[in-house]
């Protein structure tokens, strides 16, 4: 995929809470946002399978790893291995993945 909409990340989304055997997410370069990023974890909220997630190469800001950081946060998140590279994300979004990682 190339470009994703916002429509596509919530239909994304619904597959997510669903699909329990998807153990990889790779979403490399779509233009994924941190409003998309945050209707893709309205998905990844529900699912337990996923241990690899890849949003590298998109534009995901500090709100987007602000969001992603919660999402880390939570009791039984599988992710193990995440890859953020060449995003927009700065000091504020670095440090609450940061923080994130030491609580989970």
């Amino acid at each position: 995929m190339y470009g994703m909409r916002q429509q596509d990340c919530r239909q994304f989304a619904n597959v997510l809470r669903r699909k329990s055997t998807l153990t990889a997410l790779s979403l490399p370069e779509n233009q994924i946002d941190s409003d998309k990023l945050k209707a893709l974890i309205t998905g990844l909220v529900k699912n337990y399978s996923i241990t690899v997630l890849d949003l590298s190469h998109n534009k995901i800001e500090d709100a987007g790893a602000q969001a992603l950081a919660t999402l880390l946060t939570r009791k039984n998140q599988t992710i193990q291995s995440l890859n953020l590279r060449d995003n927009n994300i700065r000091a504020a979004g670095a440090r609450a993945l940061g923080k994130s990682l030491t609580i989970n």
